[in-house]
């Protein structure tokens, strides 16, 4: 498609950043009250299964007996949970793209509850179950392939098993590529578009791939800095006196909300951390979508001609 460039795509969701402050911060606000409002009801009516559920989360292969245990006693508040979590995602992602495709329907940042929110969460459910689907598939042949590569003499097992592990990992990432465009499609056709999205990306894959890896550079690099910014917040702290696990301890506690009772949930570092945490997510939605939307605009704007992205 004539015009469109990988790199201004890729960095599309930062432009968006600073353009619209004010769309991000509503976008936070909604996930901070989703935040509150389940994390509180959940301690409310149902603290007493949190144990349950953070056994559950903490499990690994060694105590998986321990997490079928607990399961029964916390299915309810995990299906609540899911349904909740879908509901808010449902909500944001819909906005993000309503920002690029609608634009001027821009009352409260671009969040409606109605049915193309409804499309978005059966959409949603349907991407997880491709996703939970397609990772039984690739995990089987992984096996199996990595199993035949047990025949071959120690040095070539392992470069067998590097290379069945990255053959397994492409192929997630050209399906992924390949329906990139099913949301915006959803959103524009008002109606569910997943399988859609394969015929409008097939000449587009590479350019595509190569706007996602610029994304995700940028990301690390922007990771990099808060972690350099950290870095040198904890060497100023002990130049200042303050002990090492005292600065961890404090930053541990405006980065974690604390679910031990309903009133460490609600006390002021929890909160600092919910909207930490709620920030950080609005932010996430956008740098995700952007580049995305952008990429759809540009195929919308040719679709009548050879789509070939440069």
């Amino acid at each position: 498609m004539a015009g469109f460039s990988a790199s201004d795509a890729a960095l599309s969701g930062f432009r968006f950043l600073a353009r619209h402050p004010k769309t991000i911060a509503i976008w936070a606000m909604v996930f901070l009250v989703y935040e509150l409002v389940w994390g509180g009801a959940l301690l409310a009516f149902a603290g007493d299964k949190l144990p349950a559920l953070r056994t559950l989360s903490q499990s690994s292969g060694d105590d998986a007996q321990t997490a079928w245990q607990v399961l029964p006693g916390a299915s309810l508040v995990i299906l609540l949970g899911l349904a909740a979590m879908l509901f808010v995602f449902s909500l944001l992602f819909t906005a993000a793209y309503r920002t690029f495709l609608h634009p001027h329907d821009d009352r409260f940042g671009y969040v409606r509850v109605g049915r193309d929110e409804l499309r978005f969460a059966v959409l949603i459910v349907l991407w997880v179950v491709l996703v939970v689907g397609g990772s039984a598939v690739v995990v089987f042949f992984w096996a199996l392939l990595a199993a035949m590569g047990g025949l071959m003499p120690h040095p070539l097992r392992d470069l067998w098993e590097l290379l069945v592990t990255l053959a397994g990992l492409s192929v997630y990432v050209y399906v992924l590529v390949r329906l990139c465009f099913s949301m915006p499609m959803t959103l524009e056709d008002r109606h569910v578009r997943l399988l859609e999205s394969w015929k409008a990306t097939r000449h587009n894959f590479w350019s595509l791939l190569g706007v996602f890896l610029l994304t995700a550079v940028l990301v690390l690099v922007l990771l990099l800095i808060v972690c350099t910014l950290l870095a040198i917040a904890l060497i100023a702290a002990m130049a200042a006196g303050l002990p090492h696990s005292s600065f961890m301890e404090g930053l541990s506690a405006v980065l974690y909300t604390n679910t031990t009772s309903l009133a460490a949930y609600f006390s002021p570092t929890s909160l600092i951390a919910a909207v930490l945490n709620a920030f950080i997510v609005a932010v996430g939605i956008a740098i995700l979508t952007s580049p995305v939307a952008e990429a759809y605009l540009a195929y919308q704007a040719h679709k009548d001609e050879t789509p070939t992205l440069h």
